[in-house]
């Protein structure tokens, strides 16, 4: 396992912290915050799960299995757009 150091400054001290450690402080500090949504963002169920926006567009609805359809319809706070060929959504 390679591993990679970071250094970083808290008030006037210089430390050493390994990437795994600082990708782990970045998770807690978005735990915390929470995550910035910008005015339009393209991503999968994974990425955008916990996340809500005003408008939301489904695509490739046929590829999703259920649980990935369910994240997909409930991110949308206004609206939601779903395309698909099918007048019926039938999840994988």
């Amino acid at each position: 396992m390679y591993v990679v150091k970071a250094y970083g400054t808290v008030g006037s001290e210089l430390f050493e912290v390994t990437f795994p450690d600082a990708a782990l402080s970045v998770r807690e500090q978005n735990r915390f915050h929470g995550r910035q949504v910008w005015k339009r963002t393209i991503g999968s169920t994974l990425l955008l799960k916990g996340l809500e926006a005003d408008h939301v567009v489904v695509t490739n609805v046929d590829t999703l299995n259920i649980n990935n359809l369910y994240v997909a319809l409930t991110r949308g706070a206004k609206t939601i757009t779903v395309c698909t060929r099918h007048r019926t959504i039938q999840p994988n």
